[in-house]
């Protein structure tokens, strides 16, 4: 038994705080320099390192870097854009281990694509290609060792990709994106077969002018989609039961200052919403995806860092959430238990990592 189940039998046992279902592994991916770091969040209260490992030359130079989770495989994969590149790692026997790299010039073009899932041994990427000309979808396949391939099927998206949502399944894909006055959401399918296929765009002209969509999440129900829009200081909530069309369910606009990132909690029903200005993290009940309501709000102006380049990940089961940025030494801890009053506390992560600690571009939380 490796000692991360060990410590949450023994919280369990000793009633230290556990909550069944909760999450108590946090990756971190250091940027520049490139330092992983493997957290036990078991106890939050008594945080320690499992591992970590300077990554392979290239990682976190991404303007939306990305590591994705195989739980089934103790596998997770890294966005390493300055080497038009995907690596591998394997976290078994609770050590990082690399494993392996694909290379594509072309769909893992410099800087430009933006996240993957994992479903079905798939790995979905999103974003421009050959020096930006080309807008894509493209998939690549792993093995249970975390050997890369590259899967035939590709196909081209709108214009300017920001994001996308995928289900828990892989069987359905969002691609949202501008382009100037233009927005578009495109629904992707087939995505398992020899080729995907993709929808024209479902909500363009007919959509108001809500002109910078960011981020993107997927609601349980997969019915809706909740979108982020910087020029508007908001969250957009877009109606997609009919995946062949979309239409705007509601808005919450002009509370959320630049709101860029964001996280979906899908247990409890709301979204935690990074606002750039000023530096605030915002609750939102989207219990009702049709009246989204405003809740409370903690600033991150403690962690002192870039907030372009960015980590958040939740751990519904005990409500907590996690954030981290570029150029910060420490990492924020929200509760948001109370949706109208949540509370937060800062870990200082030099307090492990004596070289090279924080600054942290993505993470991911199991």
């Amino acid at each position: 038994m490796s000692s991360v189940a060990n410590k949450m039998l023994q919280a369990a046992a000793g009633n230290s705080g556990y909550v069944e279902g909760q999450k108590n592994n946090l990756l971190l991916q250091g940027y520049n320099p490139a330092l992983l770091m493997w957290l036990d969040i078991t106890d939050i209260n008594n945080i320690s390192s499992i591992d970590s490992i300077t990554a392979t030359s290239g990682a976190g130079y991404s303007r939306d870097p990305f590591i994705a989770v195989d739980e089934t495989n103790e596998l997770f994969f890294l966005s390493q854009a300055s080497a038009d590149a995907i690596d591998s790692y394997s976290y078994a026997n609770d050590t990082l281990t690399y494993k392996d790299r694909i290379v594509d010039t072309t769909y893992l073009d410099n800087y430009q694509f933006k996240q993957i899932n994992v479903s079905n041994k798939k790995l979905y990427v999103f974003g421009s290609g050959g020096g930006g000309t080309t807008n894509y979808v493209s998939r690549f396949s792993y093995t249970t060792n975390g050997a890369l391939s590259k899967d035939t099927s590709v196909i081209a998206g709108a214009s300017v990709p920001g994001n996308a949502a995928i289900n828990a399944n892989g069987t359905k894909l969002f691609l949202v994106g501008t382009s100037g006055s233009t927005k578009y959401i495109s629904y992707v399918y087939n995505l398992t077969s020899t080729t995907m296929s993709k929808s024209t765009s479902l909500a363009t002209s007919s959509t108001p002018d809500y002109s910078n969509f960011s981020r993107v999440k997927m609601d349980s129900s997969e019915d809706y989609l909740f979108i982020t829009d910087n020029s508007k200081d908001g969250v957009l909530s877009f109606d997609v039961s009919n995946p062949l069309s979309a239409s705007l369910a509601d808005t919450l606009v002009g509370n959320i200052d630049l709101a860029y990132n964001l996280e979906y909690d899908e247990t409890n029903e709301v979204l935690i919403v990074q606002a750039r200005n000023p530096n605030d993290l915002h609750i939102v009940d989207v219990s009702d995806p049709t009246n989204m309501v405003l809740k409370g709000n903690v600033s991150y102006s403690s962690l002192s860092g870039n907030d372009s380049l960015v980590g958040l990940a939740l751990d519904s089961a005990r409500k907590l959430a996690f954030y981290g940025m570029y150029q910060s030494t420490s990492i924020l801890i929200i509760n948001y238990s109370d949706l109208d009053n949540p509370t937060s506390t800062t870990f200082d992560l030099t307090s492990l990592y004596s070289t090279n600690a924080g600054n942290v571009s993505s993470m991911a939380i199991f």
